[in-house]
């Protein structure tokens, strides 16, 4: 019988020893003890127990850029700072700070090291008569003569020659300008000239056209119109084919600026080059200057190019057959008539063209041609949104060419139009505004930023083009969930205003349901799923309380 009961205590002690040994083995969800090598993060954290919490959830054994947790085996503050933030501290505000280190050397704050942290220079020698610093009176001075020392703050007789690129105040006093400062003092006005050589010229001889820009904001861009047109640098060549005075506009951008220059051109008809002179013929009896008993003879040669006259000479001389049987259809050789035909001007010649004594006229032919009516390269604003174009009226009236000219054909410009497009720019959402108009004798048409809404007027950030409100994720991606106590978890989701992730209230895990630290870690969510992809998990936990004894 003591057999027996040593037997049944023997039993009892081995069954308690072995629920002992296996808890011990993995501490249930609701045992809080750092070191124990998992994370209860019901209660441990990175910073409470990062021996257990150093990253994840589970013991650290989860390496996720971004979940707030530091594994160091496989975290650092390069590839993860957000996780594992620098542990350094900033030695100095900002880059380019200074501080006057002795009586001639000062140091530069900057990141001279592998760390992400801001610290001193090494000591540098103060040049002499320089001034150091970013604002009026709090440079870092280095001179010689009456200075007694070389690198201090208030030296007035130093500061005054300082100035500060970029601190928004154009110190002219000190020597700084727009060529040297454009951001404090306004960038160089816009200047736009060009030229024409050779001037005059000759028909059908290349003339250069040449831009002389300066100032502005940048690299020039250049348009020519008018007399010199298909360029876009700032020379253009063209030849003419008539004489005439000729006109070439050249458009300036430089930046922003816009500038336009008129440069004329005279155009010369070519020398007349004249042949020898043709034989003397008969013009006929008492002709022009002659008496009737005596013929008029004339002799010609011609000239080149087209422009230029022919050239006669005549004379009278002594001929038998000076009788007149004939009668003249003008009244002198030589005479001249003109009238139109279509948009040329026609001309014919009195003399003597067949073999009678008298003067009859010539043929009519083509004097000149006066061109056909058209739109010239002219334009011109007629208000900040129409522009004209110029139209020329040509032809023949009165035997003469005419030339007339009229602005005509409106065009309109367009209006300021805003589109759909948004950004950030600081605290402001901007949006983009399409400008248009006319300017300079042309429409234009670009796209500019305005300020549309202040996000900080509502205690809100830009971001995304959108204001929102500044915060901190509490989780790391929509769908995560955690364990609270034995039976209720926490999912993870944006369930405020703001855009950050938060863990919702807390949810209860329902009926047959298993969640926490017990057998190979699982929880299941009571709706026949579990994590970790455990497609069996009612065989792999146990509710204590449910009556069977899942051993």
């Amino acid at each position: 019988m003591n057999n027996k009961k040593f037997l049944f205590a023997m039993g009892l002690f081995i069954f308690f020893a072995l629920i002992l040994i296996l808890a011990s083995a993995k501490p249930t969800f609701a045992a809080c003890i750092c070191g124990d090598g998992y994370c209860n993060t019901s209660c441990e954290n990175s910073s409470n127990c990062p021996g257990d919490c150093g990253g994840g959830g589970g013991g650290g054994s989860s390496c996720v850029c971004g979940d707030r947790y530091c594994n160091t085996s496989c975290e650092t503050s390069s590839n993860c700072p957000g996780d594992c933030p620098p542990q350094c501290t900033n030695e100095c505000s900002y880059p380019g700070q200074k501080r006057c280190t002795g009586t001639y050397t000062y140091q530069t704050c900057g990141n001279y090291d592998s760390d992400p942290c801001l610290e001193w220079s090494s000591t540098q020698s103060c040049p002499s008569n320089t001034c150091i610093g970013t604002t009026w009176r709090a440079y870092y001075c280095s001179c010689s003569g009456s200075c007694t020392s070389a690198c201090i703050y208030t030296d007035t007789s130093c500061s005054t020659r300082c100035y500060s690129c970029g601190d928004g105040t154009c110190n002219s006093s000190c020597g700084e300008n727009s060529s040297n400062c454009p951001q404090d003092c306004g960038y160089p006005t816009l200047n736009v000239s060009c030229s024409a050589s050779p001037n005059p010229a000759q028909v059908n001889q290349t003339v250069n056209f040449s831009a002389n820009a300066s100032g502005g904001t940048g690299a020039y861009s250049y348009n020519w119109s008018g007399a010199c047109i298909s360029s876009s640098s700032s020379t253009c060549n063209n030849s003419f084919s008539s004489a005439g005075t000729y006109t070439a506009t050249i458009n300036v951008t430089s930046g922003s600026q816009t500038k336009s220059a008129n440069c004329s051109v005279t155009i010369n008809p070519i020398p007349c080059t004249c042949s020898s002179w043709s034989a003397w013929r008969d013009r006929g009896c008492g002709q022009g200057s002659c008496p009737q008993n005596q013929m008029l003879q004339e002799r010609i040669r011609t000239c080149t190019p087209a422009s230029c006259n022919t050239e006669r000479e005549t004379r009278c001389v002594d001929s038998s057959s000076c009788q007149p049987s004939c009668t003249n259809e003008c009244s002198y050789s030589g005479q001249t008539e003109q009238e139109c035909s279509g948009n040329y001007v026609q001309k014919r010649t009195c003399g003597n063209y067949d073999s009678d004594p008298c003067l009859e006229w010539s043929s009519w032919s083509n004097l000149q041609d006066c061109g056909q009516s058209g739109w010239t390269n002219d334009y011109q604003c007629v208000s900040s949104r129409y522009l004209q174009r110029k139209w020329m009226n040509r032809g023949c009236s009165n035997a003469s060419c005419f030339a007339t000219s009229e602005w005509r054909e409106s065009q309109d410009c367009g209006q300021d139009s805003w589109t759909e497009n948004y950004r950030c720019s600081g605290n402001w959402i901007q949006r983009e505004k399409i400008k248009k108009g006319c300017s300079n004798n042309s429409c234009y048409n670009h796209s500019q930023w305005e300020n549309h809404q202040d996000c900080a007027v509502s205690g809100k950030i830009c971001q995304n083009a959108q204001c929102v409100s500044s915060c901190q994720d509490e989780c790391s991606s929509p769908g995560v969930k955690r364990c609270v106590g034995e039976d209720g978890y926490q999912t993870c989701g944006n369930y405020d205003s703001d855009p950050c992730l938060e863990w919702s209230s807390t949810q209860s895990c329902g009926t047959d349901a298993c969640i926490g630290t017990f057998w190979r870690d699982y929880y299941c969510t009571g709706f026949g799923s579990c994590n970790h992809s455990d497609t069996s998990c009612s065989t792999r936990c146990y509710s204590c309380g449910d009556g069977t004894c899942n051993s």
